[in-house]
């Protein structure tokens, strides 16, 4: 597939176009107005894993509210709420481990208010290895992660996974029917329990991504 680049600033490149020629002001959100903005908001987790680095077996459960405002500009105001749940288990050996992760984002907002586009969550890149970072963006978004972990030596891991993932304007329209997928594999070298290094290497229809690491995805 082509790629098409868009210059968002500050500055300019003759390379890419600007996105005040590609795209109408009106029709993307906080494309001329970005202002500073408050943020609160309150969270819960229970981490029942028996490690943080590299779980094999337990699960995690974390959500998120967040209140966005801006007084002087009250249509960018909005409320995100972020779901993540996550589970482990060796299903055959001690040296397995079966890694599963669920995400979903969630905007509540008053009618006619907007989410500035670099606020919007997005599904590419550290969601969904086989895309561009921040391919897919808009209101909602849902990622779905799988992974298959073994440990082939005292210092080496090897990871085969799918991604999954979409984007969606309201709540209602999550539809994971038509979620993007990627597959993948990847090397993690290890000391002890630590990650030491590690690589990533996902495939989708846009093509190969290769993705350096320090950490396991999740």
């Amino acid at each position: 597939l082509g790629k098409t680049y868009v210059n968002t600033g500050p500055g300019k490149d003759a390379r890419w176009p600007d996105a005040h020629v590609m795209f109408i002001s009106e029709a993307v959100a906080g494309l001329e107005q970005q202002p500073d903005y408050r943020y609160w908001g309150a969270f819960m987790k229970a981490d029942l894993r028996d490690g943080a680095d590299d779980p094999s077996r337990g699960s995690f459960f974390g959500l998120t509210w967040r209140r966005i405002h801006h007084p002087d500009f009250a249509r960018y105001s909005f409320s995100r709420y972020e779901l993540d749940l996550r589970y482990f288990v060796s299903p055959f050996t001690q040296r397995d481990t079966v890694a599963v992760r669920a995400q979903a984002w969630f905007t509540e907002k008053s009618p006619g208010r907007q989410v500035p586009f670099y606020l919007q969550p997005s599904v590419g890149g550290s969601e969904v290895r086989g895309l561009d970072p921040g391919r897919f963006r808009d209101e909602n978004a849902v990622a779905l992660n799988f992974e298959y972990r073994l440990r082939a030596g005292e210092m080496l891991q090897l990871v085969g996974f799918v991604d999954s993932g979409r984007v969606f304007a309201r709540p209602g329209e999550i539809q994971l029917g038509k979620l993007r997928y990627s597959t993948g594999a990847g090397v993690r070298l290890k000391l002890d329990q630590d990650i030491v290094a590690g690589i990533d290497l996902g495939w989708s229809p846009q093509g190969l991504h290769l993705w350096f690491r320090s950490s396991h995805l999740f």
